[in-house]
Parts: structure tokens; sequence; C-alpha cells
């Protein structure tokens, strides 16, 4: 079972290492949002558990619970885009980790594992493997390159004529249009950071989204015969807030819950503030424009963007530099040795590393122990149907997951802000079979060795 937290970033890269899995071994395997994963567990009865991350208490909760029924788990962040080695302390659960006792971590790179050695014994350190990342190998697998979509079907699908230039800013503001007070519960009560932090943090949110926003629908008016997308965050909500920043300009396209490849790989030139999809323009090689407008900004200018990117403080200097078309003076010769420090190899068969550390613990487990696994979670299910709140729920002949709290009710009735969750769901089985069927055209050996010839 897999944890995939936003369907259009991690989709993709967790089921080409559950097809491998499969393809050398018959496996089968669900991917689910984070929501009610205990209840998706029940259910499914999984034998491993793939999870995130471990900032959020309820997620270090969680882990504990499945490690109980016997279920193993193992930990593929979809975050590594870090300044400072300690950001990855929360993500592999700081300060309880070894407490915790996950099965395996598997990190994006040497620099995640270094950090590691400082915070964890010699003993467990056994659990961390450099794999690299699966959701980068389609920029790196030329098998895997050819299933984003082609430039001609991108360009018809959005009415973009050829000779349009085309910039994609991605946003970093995953969090614009939160209260203070649901930002700061989040982060508060779920991961214990300090007031000050809190309040930093969304200050920042919100400033980013109201610059950067109003700076990319200036340059599209200024540039009517380029094609601008906004691609919001996977995580943002607020969508609606763009709409009137946007109206009437035409030329100004705003994206979300969509992979981001294809913005990627048909842009002249991605506009951002220190994102994870600079490192992935550069894979592809297309240059960044690092948007650097605001003095108060929490996070300064990464050293690699001043290596590697354009960086550029106001509306005018983008403006001009845009209508020069000074990025096509950009050079990727410099990058790669960057980017193999931050990705581990750049070979794209980050899937097969990573597939084949799951099978090893797939391959441990006897059959006394899967069926242990299967007995603890019925004893779960009992221990759950058996609290006072569902023993009420049954003699009212209500389902388990009826809600019970009259205030969750009053929210549904009370008018609010339409929140976009569409990025988190559960996959289909549809869509698993249709991305598999990719994967056994582009991947097959046999198939493959046709392709490349």
């Amino acid at each position: 079972m897999f944890i995939t937290t936003y369907h259009a970033r991690d989709f993709e890269g967790h089921s080409l290492i559950a097809w491998y899995a499969n393809n050398k071994t018959g496996i089968k395997s669900v991917f689910v949002s984070g929501y009610g994963v205990i209840a998706k567990i029940l259910k499914e009865k999984p034998s491993l558990l793939v999870i995130d991350h471990l900032v959020w208490d309820h997620k270090k909760f969680l882990v504990r619970q499945v490690i109980e029924m016997g279920i193993k788990v193992v930990q593929l962040p979809t975050e590594g885009y870090f300044k400072s080695p300690t950001d990855l302390d929360k993500i592999i659960g700081y300060p309880e980790i070894q407490n915790l006792g996950l099965d395996k971590y598997l990190l994006w790179n040497n620099s995640m594992y270094d950090r590691a050695k400082d915070l964890v014994t010699k003993s467990y350190l056994e659990r961390f493997r450099i794999t690299g990342n699966p959701r980068f190998d389609f920029y790196l697998n030329p098998a895997l390159k050819t299933i984003i979509e082609p430039e001609k079907d991108f360009r018809k699908r959005f009415n973009i004529p050829l000779g349009s230039h085309i910039f994609t800013y991605m946003s970093t503001s995953p969090y614009q249009g939160y209260s203070f007070k649901k930002f700061h519960d989040r982060y508060r009560y779920n991961a214990k950071y300090p007031l000050e932090k809190i309040q930093a943090l969304h200050e920042n949110q919100q400033r980013l989204f109201n610059n950067h926003s109003s700076i990319i629908a200036r340059l599209a008016k200024e540039n009517p015969n380029d094609t601008f997308f906004y691609k919001t965050h996977p995580s943002e909500r607020y969508i609606k807030r763009y709409e009137p920043i946007f109206a009437g300009i035409p030329n100004l396209i705003l994206i979300s819950n969509e992979n981001v490849r294809p913005f990627l790989m048909h842009s002249d030139l991605i506009l951002q503030r220190n994102c994870t999809t600079a490192l992935e323009a550069w894979l592809m090689g297309k240059p960044v424009l690092q948007v650097d407008d605001d003095e108060n900004y929490i996070s300064e200018n990464y050293e690699e963007h001043k290596k590697y990117s354009y960086i550029l403080k106001d509306f005018n200097a983008i403006n001009s530099f845009i209508k020069a078309r000074d990025y096509e003076k950009w050079s990727n010769k410099d990058v790669n040795e960057f980017l193999e420090q931050r990705f581990y190899t750049l070979d794209g068969n980050a899937y097969k590393r990573v597939g084949d550390q799951i099978l090893s613990i797939l391959r441990s487990q006897t059959e006394e122990q899967l069926s242990e696994i299967e007995k603890n979670i019925e004893l779960k299910r009992i221990q759950i149907n058996d609290t006072p709140r569902n023993k009420l729920k049954a003699l009212l002949g209500l389902k388990p997951s009826t809600h019970l709290n009259p205030t969750y009710y009053l929210k549904k009735i009370l008018p609010r802000e339409s929140s976009n969750t569409n990025n988190e769901r559960d996959i289909e089985h549809h869509e698993v079979e249709e991305v598999f069927k990719k994967y056994e055209l582009y991947l097959a050996p046999e198939k493959n060795q046709k392709i490349h010839e």
C-alpha cells in the first residue's frame, strides 16, 4: 500500500515502483490518499506500507498502529530539496526516529544519508538506503521520457499557436488563503512548531502569493503574444483566489491538479522561487528564473540558484529579460554535477532500486508472519468496532464512517470558501491499469529494445 499524498505529483513515481514489483513477482499494490488510512488497511490487508514523511504527529501515530499489526513500513520521501541538511530531521520523525522503528528509509542522496548518521545509532543506520526517487526517472530514463505529452499535442490542448513562447511559473505557496488559526493549528498541534516560526511561515506564504500572482499577471499583459502558465502547488486548496487576479488575461492559464512534466518540457523558461521544479527543469535542460522580488522572504536564494539560475528582483527586470529572450543564452553544461548530488545518480532507474528494497522486505516475510498480520488486522477491526462511539453507531444502524459530531454537518451547511481537494484522493483501479499498460509498452525489455532500434 502506497500513501500517495498528491495524485499529480506522486502517483506515477509510486506506480512505477508497483509496476516493477508486479512485473518481477506478481505482487499487487494499492494507492491511497493520506486520509482514513487505517480503515483502508482493514479493507485491503497490506503486508507493507510506503509512507512519505513523519512531520505530523498523526503520521507517527499511524506508523505505530501499523507496526503493531506486524505490517512492514518503508519511508520514501516525496520531498528532499532542502537548503539545510537539518531540514531532513522532521521528515524522518526526529526526535522519535528509532522509537518508531520503520523497516527501511529510502533516501534521495548522500547528503540525506550523512545527516541520518548524525541522528541515529550505527546499527539503526543500516535501515537507511540511498536509492534516488522514482518521481524523477521520467526526466532521465529515455523510455519514460517518451511517455510525456508531445509538444504538438500540448499546444493543441491549450490552443497555443506555433511560435508563441511558453513561460511557466511554479507556485511555492501551498498555504495561501489559509486563515492564521487554521495554519497555526496545523503546525502547532501536528508538528510542534514554535509560534514565531508559524507566524513567519504564514506571512511568507501570503506574501509569495500576492507578489508573484501579480507579477505573472502583469507579465502576461505586457507580452500578449506569449503564453504564460501559472502552475499551482499540488497541495494548494484555495484556487479561486486567483480568478480576480487573472481575469481578462487570455494568454495566462491557471493550472492545478496536473502533472508538472509537460509544462516543464514545453516551456522556454521556468519561473519560481526555491522550488523542486527548478531541479526538474535543469534535468530537462531548461533555464530557470529565480524570482527574488522581496527582501522579506524568509528563505534566501539557495546557492545553486546563484550558480545556475537567472536571479531577477522586480517586474521591470523580469519583463525586459523575457522580451529580450535572454534566457536562450543559458547552458546546462555545469549543472549536472549538482544534480547528481541531489539525485544520487542520473540513470533513470531509481524505481528499480526502490522496488528491490521493498521486494527484499516482502520476500523475507514468512507465511506465519503474513498469517499473523491478518489476525492482527482483524483484531484491530474488532477493537475499533468495540469503542463506545462505534457501538452507538451500530445501535442506531449507522455506518462506522458516519460522523456524530454536529459541527461536522454545520460546516457542511454554512457557506465557506470552496477548497480544492481533487489532488488528494485514492487512485482508482482503472487508473493503475492504464499507467501499467504504458510501462509495459515502453519499459518491458523485449519491447523497449524495439523502441530504441
